[in-house]
C-alpha cells in the first residue's frame, strides 16, 4: 500500500475520482459497448455473464461492508471501556 501511495500524487487521485464518476454515470452505455465487443454472436450469453458477475461482486462488497461495520462497532465499543 505504501508503494501505491508513492506512485500516485494527489493530482492523480483527483483524476481517478473523475474517471470513476464518469464510469458510474455511463455504466449502461459501457455495458452495452462491452457486450457488443465481447459477444458479437452470443449477446444473451454475454449479458447473463455480466449479470452473474455483477451479482457476485455486489454480494462480495455487501458482505465486506457488513463485516467492516461489525468490526468497527465492536472496536468502537471496546475503545469506550
Amino acid at each position: 500500500m505504501a508503494c501505491l501511495a508513492h506512485c500516485l500524487s494527489p493530482g492523480d487521485h483527483r483524476i481517478v475520482i473523475v474517471f470513476v464518476v464518469f464510469f458510474l454515470i455511463g455504466r449502461e452505455d459501457l455495458r452495452d459497448r462491452f457486450i457488443h465487443l465481447a459477444g458479437k454472436g452470443e449477446v444473451t450469453l454475454t449479458t447473463q455473464m455480466l449479470e452473474d458477475a455483477s451479482t457476485r461482486v455486489s454480494r462480495y462488497l455487501s458482505t465486506l461492508f457488513l463485516l467492516n461495520v461489525t468490526f468497527g462497532i465492536s472496536v468502537g465499543i471496546a475503545a469506550l471501556y
